[in-house]
């Protein structure tokens, strides 16, 4: 049980820092993370009563 404890710690441990290390050096590699952004015109109708 200690094992899968120490297991389990470690690779939580290890997926949080690859996934911050992930977000701060991806855009030096090519990564963006902005969204994409469109203009998106809807018609509204209203009704006059």
């Amino acid at each position: 049980m200690k094992i899968i404890f120490k297991f389990s710690v470690y690779l939580v441990l290890t997926g949080s820092i690859g996934l911050i290390l992930y977000a701060y050096l991806g855009p030096f590699f090519g990564v963006s993370f902005e969204p994409v952004q469109i203009m998106e015109r809807i018609p509204v109708v209203l009704n006059e009563s």
